[in-house]
């Protein structure tokens, strides 16, 4: 079983209607809140990190992950709220856990996001990714992926389309 315990994520956000980037769709670094410097008054919570996943080998090459994500942010009277559940499925292209995997990841996702300035909108995402396992001993793998998703929302705002850089440390229990 392999857990995500670490991401690092950077979302390009397309604005569909005319074609500009509409900035960024990801959770702000630890140490700003909208580009800016942290309001002491303010809190910040990524419970545990970004986003956990528990993968479940179904064979040798191919694994199921379902995931949990959770990021909230307070501060001067307003919050913001998202939470994320999905599930991916992993293709191996070598079945040792002992050298280095590649993988190609398929992944849908139901995010959820509320704000003190907005209604709730929960919105479904789609998306593919490709990355590698590499072995750190015999209970742990560094894990680098890039990915494309795909986010129809609900809200008033535009469809999405994210790039994301993911870095992870899968832990494995025999």
């Amino acid at each position: 079983m392999g857990i995500w315990v670490w991401r690092i994520a950077h979302d390009a956000t397309a604005n569909h209607n005319d074609g500009d980037l509409g900035g960024f769709n990801a959770a702000q670094p630890a140490w700003t809140t909208s580009g800016a410097p942290l309001d002491p008054s303010a809190t910040l919570i990524s419970v545990p990190v970004a986003q956990l996943r528990a993968g479940f080998y179904a064979s040798r090459r191919f694994e199921v992950e379902p995931t949990i994500g959770l990021f909230s942010s307070s501060g001067s009277g307003e919050r913001f709220t998202q939470v994320q559940f999905g599930v991916g499925a992993l293709y191996h292209f070598r079945t040792s856990r002992y050298e280095t995997q590649p993988y190609v990841r398929g992944f849908s996702a139901l995010q959820s996001i509320s704000g003190s300035d907005r209604s709730t909108s929960t919105s479904p995402a789609l998306g593919i990714g490709f990355g590698a396992k590499f072995p750190m001993g015999r209970s742990f793998a560094f894990r680098p992926e890039l990915n494309y998703a795909h986010v129809w929302t609900d809200g008033p705002g535009d469809d999405t389309d994210n790039i994301q850089l993911l870095l992870g440390l899968s832990v494995f229990t025999d």
